[in-house]
Protein backbone atom coordinates (compact mmCIF):
# COMPACT_ATOMS: atom_id res chain seq x y z
CA UNK A 1 0.00 0.00 0.00
CA UNK A 2 2.70 2.62 0.88
CA UNK A 3 2.51 5.05 3.50
CA UNK A 4 0.10 7.99 3.16
CA UNK A 5 0.24 11.82 4.67
CA UNK A 6 -3.31 12.47 5.17
CA UNK A 7 -3.40 16.38 3.80
CA UNK A 8 -3.07 19.18 6.02
CA UNK A 9 -2.40 17.03 8.89
CA UNK A 10 0.17 15.41 10.81
CA UNK A 11 -1.84 12.01 10.25
CA UNK A 12 -0.25 9.23 8.60
CA UNK A 13 -1.73 5.69 7.55
CA UNK A 14 -0.15 2.46 6.10
CA UNK A 15 -0.49 -1.07 6.52
CA UNK A 16 1.28 -2.96 9.54
CA UNK A 17 3.77 -4.22 7.20
CA UNK A 18 4.56 -0.86 5.92
CA UNK A 19 7.85 0.87 7.46
CA UNK A 20 6.51 3.80 9.41
CA UNK A 21 8.19 7.28 8.60
CA UNK A 22 10.82 8.54 11.24
CA UNK A 23 13.06 5.79 10.94
CA UNK A 24 15.65 6.86 7.96
CA UNK A 25 15.14 10.96 9.15
CA UNK A 26 18.16 11.91 7.28
CA UNK A 27 16.07 11.15 3.89
CA UNK A 28 16.72 14.09 1.46
CA UNK A 29 13.53 15.41 0.14
CA UNK A 30 11.12 13.09 2.10
CA UNK A 31 9.08 15.27 4.17
CA UNK A 32 7.21 12.05 5.25
CA UNK A 33 10.58 10.88 6.73
CA UNK A 34 10.76 14.01 9.43
CA UNK A 35 7.00 13.65 11.15
CA UNK A 36 6.52 16.34 13.20
CA UNK A 37 6.11 15.26 17.06
CA UNK A 38 2.40 14.26 17.83
CA UNK A 39 2.00 12.76 14.81
CA UNK A 40 0.01 9.87 14.53
CA UNK A 41 0.32 6.75 12.14
CA UNK A 42 -3.27 4.00 11.77
CA UNK A 43 -2.64 0.63 10.27
CA UNK A 44 -5.45 0.44 8.18
CA UNK A 45 -5.34 -3.53 8.25
CA UNK A 46 -5.03 -3.68 12.29
CA UNK A 47 -6.72 -0.52 13.48
CA UNK A 48 -3.75 -0.03 15.79
CA UNK A 49 -2.37 3.46 16.53
CA UNK A 50 1.16 4.84 17.18
CA UNK A 51 1.93 8.10 18.27
CA UNK A 52 5.19 9.66 17.46
CA UNK A 53 7.23 11.48 19.97
CA UNK A 54 10.20 12.48 18.09
CA UNK A 55 12.72 9.62 17.72
CA UNK A 56 12.04 6.07 16.73
CA UNK A 57 10.25 3.60 17.28
CA UNK A 58 6.54 4.78 17.22
CA UNK A 59 5.00 4.19 20.62
CA UNK A 60 1.83 2.27 20.47
CA UNK A 61 -1.11 3.79 22.16
CA UNK A 62 -2.86 0.24 24.12
CA UNK A 63 -6.69 1.73 23.29
CA UNK A 64 -7.85 4.09 20.53
CA UNK A 65 -11.61 5.18 20.31
CA UNK A 66 -11.28 3.70 16.52
CA UNK A 67 -10.63 0.27 17.90
CA UNK A 68 -12.92 -0.20 20.43
CA UNK A 69 -15.75 1.62 18.39
CA UNK A 70 -14.91 -1.61 15.59
CA UNK A 71 -14.85 -4.36 18.72
CA UNK A 72 -18.70 -2.20 19.55
CA UNK A 73 -19.86 -2.79 16.11
CA UNK A 74 -18.46 -6.05 15.40
CA UNK A 75 -19.97 -7.01 18.87
CA UNK A 76 -23.53 -5.54 18.07
CA UNK A 77 -23.81 -7.62 14.70
CA UNK A 78 -23.34 -10.43 16.27
CA UNK A 79 -25.74 -9.68 18.69
CA UNK A 80 -28.46 -8.73 15.80
CA UNK A 81 -27.69 -11.79 14.37
CA UNK A 82 -28.69 -13.78 17.04
CA UNK A 83 -32.08 -11.93 17.77
CA UNK A 84 -32.70 -11.84 13.98
CA UNK A 85 -32.40 -16.12 14.15
CA UNK A 86 -34.26 -16.54 17.20
CA UNK A 87 -36.57 -13.37 16.53
CA UNK A 88 -40.24 -15.24 15.81
CA UNK A 89 -42.49 -12.20 15.47
CA UNK A 90 -44.13 -10.55 18.25
CA UNK A 91 -47.89 -11.55 16.92
CA UNK A 92 -47.34 -15.29 17.56
CA UNK A 93 -47.50 -14.78 21.30
CA UNK A 94 -48.98 -13.52 24.59
CA UNK A 95 -47.01 -12.02 27.17
CA UNK A 96 -48.72 -14.24 29.60
CA UNK A 97 -47.53 -17.18 27.30
CA UNK A 98 -44.50 -18.94 28.24
CA UNK A 99 -41.62 -19.17 25.38
CA UNK A 100 -39.25 -21.85 24.78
Amino acid sequence: MGVQLETNTKRFRGLSTDTKPGRDAEAIGQLIQRPPVGSVFTETDTGERYIWNGTWPWVRQEQTVETMLEELIEVNQQILARLDATHRGHEEYLWEEDVE
